[in-house]
C-alpha cells in the first residue's frame, strides 16, 4: 500500500494531464473517481455515489460525489472541468449541497484545475470557511496530508475536522501578521516605534536633541515576505543602535526582561452596556461571551478558535479540570477560573494567573479579540489602560 507522500503524487499523475487539456466535466469526473479508488473509495462498496439529488428551494440538485462513511454523508465534492477557472460564484453550489443532504457535512471540496477544502464549522454562523487550495504540485506537503486524512481505511471524521481548523487557525495567525507588518511600515507605525524609542533613549541620559538626532536617521523596512526588521539608515551611528529586544504592544515576541506595565483595564460593550474588566476577569468573560454563543462547541474546537499561538500564549491557558497552587500553610489557591460547560457536561476552566508581568501576552490577546472575536459576538472591546 502505497503511503501517503506516494499516493498524493499518483494522483498528481493522473490529474496533472488533464489540465493542459479541453476535458469535459463527465470526463474529468472519471479521473476523479480513478484518484477516489486510489484512497480506497470504491462505489461497488457504496463508498460514494455520483449525482446525489439535493432539495435546493423548489429544484432538485444533484451533488457530484458525495463520499459516505458509516453509510452517512461525510464529505461533497463538486467537479468543475479543468479548463475552466473557479472563483467565488462556484462555492454557493458546494456550500448548499454540504447544508441541505440527509446529513448536514462539514467538509467540501471544490475540485477543478486546482483542490479548495471547505469546513462548515457548526459553531460558526457564517458560511462554510475556506481551508486551503491546492495546485496538483507532487511535494505538496499539505497535499500528502490531505490524502493520509481522506485514506478511506483510515477516514476520522474527527481528524479531518482538527485539520481544517488548525489551518483556519494559521490563516487568522497569518493575517494577524500580515497587518500588523503593513502597520508597522507605515508612517502611523514608524511614528509609533520612535515614540517607544524615545523613553528608552532618555533613560540613557540622551537630551532631546540628540533623540531627534537618532531617530532621523532610524527606518523601519520590510525585509523578505513576512519580516520586519529595525535597520539603521546611517551606519556611522552604531552607538545608537538598541541592545535590547523591543517588544510591541501586539507582538508576542520574548523579551529579555519582562516590563512591567500598570494593571490594565478593558471595556466590554454589549447591548447598549459597558462594563469594566481586569486582567483576569477580562479574558474569561471573553471565553464565557463565546461559549455563551457558541453552547455546542467541543473542547477541541474552542482551543482551535482561541489558539494560543496566535496570542503569544507561551503555555495553555484553557483547562478541563481545575487547578490549585498549595501554600505552606497547607491552604490552597485555585490557579483557574471556570467559566461554562461545554457540549459533553464538563466545566472549561480558564487561568486567572494575570499580572501586569504578561503585559505583551494581554496586549496581544486583545488584539486577537477585538479583531476576529468581538464581531462575532456583537460585542465591542477596548482597552482603557
Amino acid at each position: 500500500m502505497l503511503d501517503k507522500q506516494d499516493t498524493w503524487r499518483e494522483i498528481c499523475h493522473i490529474l496533472q494531464p488533464t489540465l493542459k487539456s479541453s476535458m469535459l466535466e463527465k470526463d474529468y469526473e472519471n479521473k476523479a473517481i480513478e484518484t477516489l479508488r486510489i484512497l480506497g473509495w470504491l462505489e461497488s462498496r457504496g463508498d460514494f455515489q455520483r449525482q446525489v439529488p439535493v432539495q435546493v428551494g423548489h429544484e432538485i440538485k444533484k451533488a457530484d460525489i458525495v463520499l459516505y462513511h458509516n453509510g452517512q454523508e461525510a464529505v461533497a465534492i463538486e467537479l468543475k472541468r479543468p479548463s475552466r477557472s473557479i472563483g467565488d460564484n462556484d462555492t454557493p453550489q458546494l456550500f448548499s449541497y454540504m447544508r441541505l443532504l440527509k446529513h448536514k457535512v462539514k467538509v467540501g471540496i471544490l475540485w477543478g484545475r486546482e483542490i479548495s477544502l471547505y469546513y462548515d464549522n457548526p459553531s460558526n454562523d457564517g458560511l462554510p470557511q475556506w481551508v486551503t487550495t491546492l495546485k496538483f504540485h507532487p511535494d505538496s506537503k499539505t497535499g500528502s496530508e490531505l490524502c493520509g486524512l481522506l485514506e478511506k481505511s483510515s477516514y476520522s471524521a474527527q481528524d479531518i475536522e482538527r485539520f481544517c481548523l488548525e489551518l483556519i487557525a494559521h490563516q487568522h495567525r497569518e493575517k494577524i501578521i500580515e497587518k500588523e507588518i503593513v502597520y508597522l511600515t507605515s508612517n502611523e507605525g514608524v511614528a509609533q516605534v520612535k515614540n517607544l524609542l524615545t523613553p528608552y533613549l532618555s533613560k540613557k541620559g540622551l537630551d532631546r536633541e540628540a533623540i531627534s538626532a537618532i531617530l532621523k536617521e532610524i527606518t523601519i523596512e520590510r525585509k523578505g515576505e513576512n519580516k520586519v526588521e529595525l535597520v539603521e539608515a546611517n551606519p556611522t551611528i552604531q552607538e545608537t543602535q538598541v541592545d535590547i529586544p523591543i517588544v510591541f504592544p501586539n507582538n508576542p515576541a520574548p523579551t529579555k526582561k519582562k516590563a512591567k506595565l500598570p494593571p490594565a483595564k478593558f471595556e466590554i460593550k454589549r447591548d447598549g452596556q459597558s462594563h469594566i474588566y481586569n486582567m483576569g476577569e477580562y479574558v474569561a468573560k471573553i471565553i464565557k461571551l463565546y461559549l455563551d454563543v457558541h453552547p455546542n462547541i467541543s473542547f477541541e474546537e474552542l482551543n482551535m478558535r482561541f489558539p494560543k499561538e496566535s496570542m503569544g500564549c507561551s503555555g495553555t491557558f484553557l483547562s478541563r479540570q481545575p487547578k490549585f497552587t498549595i501554600k505552606k500553610d497547607g491552604k490552597t489557591t485555585l490557579r483557574n477560573t471556570e467559566v461554562g460547560k461545554l457540549k459533553d457536561g464538563l466545566s472549561v476552566y480558564v487561568t486567572n494567573q494575570w499580572t501586569s508581568q504578561n503585559g505583551d501576552t494581554i496586549s496581544y490577546f486583545h488584539h486577537f479579540v477585538e479583531q476576529y472575536i468581538a464581531p462575532n459576538l456583537g460585542i465591542k472591546v477596548k482597552r482603557l489602560g
